[in-house]
């Protein structure tokens, strides 16, 4: 392969993958708005986790929740000042290690908070659209985020070992070398040369698998935001065809009922059976609609009033989903608009521009906000909180 081409395909799948160095300037803004952002996404998910841990009820979506807030708090707490630093240094680290941290923590946490909105999205739908199944349970819910998380770090791993402060002596040739050491480097005599800054580097993993790997990473934020929204578009169909259905059958129960008043208006005027009224029962069910006379019975009153508390309930209870299926999809589209800028600009599809591409890190913060702001239980609990710190001072 043509040295150029090889170096033009390495430099290519540099960019494609992470950012490239900024000015001063943009350098600056980039520090101060990841301060805030850590600062802010700290404290933030920190309340999440708290609130969520002391749920009695365990459900799948509490699960997840606790799993995103978790990855948004390791993320404020560890890789925003990480990344502040780096930006600070410039990536000139003396050390490998450091090198191939940074780009592990960088590289696995955006597919693991993919990876969480796909799970999101299919446990509102199995709940929505077949809450009978019972299909994904807490349990099964903690192994899927232990896989996720497994495979989010295998991702990280590939890409901190494409990283290094050493390069092969051919890869020296398209960089900047500024300090005085690099002049008298024999590239005859070395493997690999110590650069003393964090660079993409082929000494693990060729060109080729560079760029092929540089593909498949990306392709896991397009797969997901297709399912996503593939799943939340067939909940939305289901929500709305169900209540089709029951407002249809709200107004064939109600047609029902005036009919079977208005015959049984007619048989008591009738001289026939004056005297001994029947009371009538109206029961509308899937297949259809069903009357029936009944003798008065206490114990079928009580039935009658225990099989509307179970309606109630489970009315409830699929209102209760719809409305955490809302929330979370708000976060899905605040996920898509957070990353979306920076997955184009890795993709050399949009100019790149450092401050715009680490915004991506407000996504990490926000999630707090959606929840207080869309979830009365949630803001009740943080009152909760707050109200007995307060009284402990």
């Amino acid at each position: 392969m043509n040295k150029n081409v090889t170096m033009e395909n390495q430099s290519n799948c540099t960019a494609g993958i992470l950012p490239q160095a900024g000015s001063d300037f943009e350098n600056i803004g980039v520090m101060c708005m990841l301060s805030v952002f850590s600062v802010m996404g700290t404290f933030g998910n920190g309340l999440v986790i708290y609130v969520y841990s002391k749920k009695r009820d365990k459900l799948t979506s509490n699960v997840f929740i606790m799993g995103l807030a978790l990855t948004d708090f390791t993320t404020s707490l560890l890789i925003m000042p990480y990344t502040v630093v780096f930006t600070f240094l410039e990536e000139k680290v003396l050390f490998d290690i450091p090198c191939k941290i940074f780009y592990f923590l960088v590289t696995s946490n955006v597919p693991l908070s993919a990876f969480i909105m796909v799970a999101i999205a299919v446990d509102r739908y199995l709940c929505i659209c077949h809450p009978f199944l019972h299909l994904l349970t807490v349990p099964r819910a903690k192994i899927i985020l232990l896989l996720q998380l497994v495979f989010a770090g295998i991702l990280g791993l590939i890409t901190a070992l494409m990283h290094s402060v050493y390069a092969l002596p051919e890869e020296l040739l398209d960089l900047d070398l500024e300090y005085p050491y690099h002049k008298n480097i024999s590239f005859a005599e070395c493997e690999s040369v110590y650069t003393g800054t964090c660079k993409h580097t082929s000494r693990v993993f060729s060109v080729e698998f560079n760029l092929f790997y540089q593909k498949v990473y990306s392709s896991f934020f397009l797969i997901s935001l297709l399912l996503v929204f593939t799943l939340y578009i067939m909940i939305y169909r289901y929500v709305t065809s169900r209540r089709a259905k029951r407002q249809k059958q709200k107004n064939a129960k109600q047609f029902s009922t005036t009919m079977v008043q208005t015959e049984a208006s007619q048989i008591d005027n009738s001289k026939d059976i004056h005297d001994h009224p029947h009371p009538t029962k109206v029961e509308v069910n899937e297949n259809g609609v069903s009357t029936t006379l009944l003798p008065p019975d206490h114990q079928e009153e009580q039935v009658r009033r225990q099989r509307k508390s179970v309606r109630e309930k489970r009315d409830h209870n699929a209102l209760a989903n719809i409305k955490t299926a809302l929330m979370l999809f708000v976060v899905a589209v605040v996920f898509v608009i957070a990353y979306l800028p920076p997955w184009l600009m890795a993709l050399m599809v949009v100019q790149y521009v450092k401050f715009v591409f680490y915004s991506y890190f407000v996504y990490n913060v926000v999630n707090p906000f959606i929840y207080a702001f869309m979830n009365p239980t949630f803001r009740t609990d943080l009152t909760k909180v707050f109200g007995k710190c307060f009284k402990k001072k």
